[in-house]
């Protein structure tokens, strides 16, 4: 007998399944912020690198902080378009990244698409923690 998605979200082990899939989302868009950080504190770095790695940093913060206000359940009414916003944008941003060159070597799109991957499961993990009204 096939359950639908949100009653396997119910009861103890589906807390332990939200729990989980939060604590991943946290783990993966903390290390990528972490990553990015030594593009704004090196030295040597060209300012267009400077500036994606602030904006990269921005976006990976604002998911941390919206995955937060989620679980805690005092996200703000725009919080679920930031996040749909965010999780697009972080791997439009990879991608313009990318670019540098004006092409796209075949480790730069594998590194794209585990990032655009990594948004698509920050998003379903954030899903999972649903509005309070």
């Amino acid at each position: 007998m096939p359950q639908d998605a949100k009653s396997q979200t119910k009861g103890p082990t589906g807390t332990l399944v939200r729990t989980i899939a939060w604590i991943v989302a946290l783990l993966l868009n903390g290390t990528a912020a972490a990553l990015i950080s030594p593009c704004l504190t090196g030295t040597g770095i060209p300012t267009t690198v400077r500036i994606f790695g602030a904006l990269g940093m921005g976006m990976f913060l604002s998911v941390i902080a919206l995955l937060v206000l989620a679980r805690v359940g005092r996200l703000p009414q725009w919080g679920s378009k930031a996040m749909a916003t965010f999780c697009a944008g972080i791997p439009t941003l990879w991608l313009l990244g990318s670019l540098d060159y004006g092409s796209l070597s075949g480790l730069e799109l594998l590194s794209v698409i585990i990032i655009a991957l990594c948004a698509w499961g920050t998003w379903q993990a954030f899903k999972l923690f649903p509005r309070s009204k």
